[in-house]
Order: C-alpha cells, then sequence, then structure tokens
C-alpha cells in the first residue's frame, strides 16, 4: 500500500515537472520568436535609413608645404552610393583665393579609382551632395558656385562621356535652352536612376518642379499644389 503511494506520488511529480519543462520551454520559444520578429523589422528599418541617408564623409588635412601664394589647405569629402558598393571623392586643395579640385568615383574599398573631373576656380567654390549618386550608381552629380550663379554637372560615373561625345552634361545650359520663363534655384538629387529634381522659380513667383531626364535631357514638368 505504501508502495502504490509512493509511486502515484513519484508519477504526479514527474508529470508536474514534465508539465513545467514544456511549458517553460513554450513560453521560451514565443519570446525567442518575438524578440527575432522585432530585430528583423529594426534590421529591415536601419537599411531603409541608409539607402535614403548616403554616407557623407568629410576629412580636412592642412598641408604644411608652401606655394606661391600661401600655404596650401588639402580637404577631401566623400559620398558613398545608396547601396553602400561605390564612392565619389572630392580633393579640394585651396591657395589664397585659388581652389582646385579633383573629382574621384571608386569602389568603397579602393579599387577601380576613376578620375572623371578636375577643375581650377578663382573666387569659386565645387560640392558634393549627399544625393549626388543615381540610384543605380551609373551617374553623379556636382555643383560649382561662383559669384552669385551656381552650375551643376552631371556625370557618367565610369568616367566615359555620353554617346554624343559630351564628358558631363551641363544642366543650367540645358534648361536656359528650353525657353520655360523660369529660374533654375537648385537641384535636390535624384528621382529615379534617370531623372534629377530641379526647383525653380517662375517670373511671376510660382514655385515649379520638374524632372531633368539624363541623358536625353528630357525637361518634365511636374504638378504643381
Amino acid at each position: 500500500m505504501l508502495i502504490e503511494k509512493l509511486t502515484s506520488v513519484f508519477d504526479t511529480s514527474i508529470l508536474i515537472s514534465v508539465g513545467f519543462s514544456l511549458r517553460t520551454f513554450a513560453i521560451i520559444l514565443l519570446v525567442g520568436f518575438v524578440v527575432g520578429i522585432i530585430l528583423f523589422f529594426w534590421s529591415g528599418q536601419k537599411k531603409r535609413e541608409n539607402l535614403q541617408n548616403p554616407l557623407f564623409i568629410q576629412t580636412k588635412v592642412q598641408g604644411s608645404d608652401t606655394q606661391p601664394g600661401g600655404e596650401a589647405s588639402k580637404e577631401t569629402t566623400e559620398v558613398h552610393s545608396p547601396d553602400g558598393k561605390m564612392k565619389i571623392s572630392m580633393q579640394e586643395t585651396l591657395i589664397g583665393e585659388i581652389a582646385s579640385y579633383v573629382f574621384l568615383v571608386s569602389e568603397i574599398s579602393g579599387g577601380n579609382n576613376i578620375e572623371i573631373f578636375s577643375k581650377t576656380l578663382t573666387n569659386g567654390r565645387m560640392e558634393l551632395s549627399k544625393n549626388s549618386w543615381s540610384p543605380d550608381n551609373k551617374y553623379v552629380f556636382l555643383r560649382e558656385k561662383e559669384s552669385e550663379q551656381t552650375q551643376y554637372y552631371v556625370f557618367r560615373a565610369d568616367g566615359n562621356a555620353f554617346s554624343n561625345g559630351e564628358k558631363h552634361i551641363d544642366v543650367v545650359s540645358v534648361f536656359e535652352s528650353k525657353k520655360t520663363g523660369a529660374v533654375l534655384s537648385d537641384v535636390t538629387g535624384w528621382d529615379s536612376p534617370t531623372l534629377l529634381h530641379l526647383l525653380t522659380n517662375a517670373k511671376s513667383g510660382e514655385e515649379m518642379n520638374y524632372w531633368f531626364e539624363i541623358p536625353s535631357k528630357a525637361l518634365i514638368r511636374l504638378a504643381s499644389r
């Protein structure tokens, strides 16, 4: 009789222990699943943020060499493509009021380094935009600011000329040739692999938006609000 009771108690404790272990295991699985879902969506959100906000890096190195006109100041600015595979580097050398620029396109690792443009300006500056890269890494655009005028140039990222032999597309010159009656005020970046977004001001004061198609140079007016 005693043995039967002890056996019954032992069996019951085993069942309770097994049931508790199964519940604990199920809870651990559920918690792990929830944490996995949260990490999945968080990593996806971070990836989307990285695509929308290309890396913009700026380093400044003061040169110790003295050139005619004063000491040279050197600065390098990089913009990474949205997918993180390519970068464009702007090497700027300032000597007094003279600024010399060299633009290089390469892989993030530094391979396949291609010089796409170089220029020297007096009383002017060139700039990269955070949106310099087209989404497919085929084109880049640069700004040139001199006096009160800003120019925008589009280049092929592989360093080759366009089909008509042009090394780059001068956005302002093409826009003015379209006789829209508006003045180009800014280029904000790429809306697609071939469409640059232009902001303009009409003589009436109305702000108008256009798409500038690369490489056809077609101009498409967008609906205003």
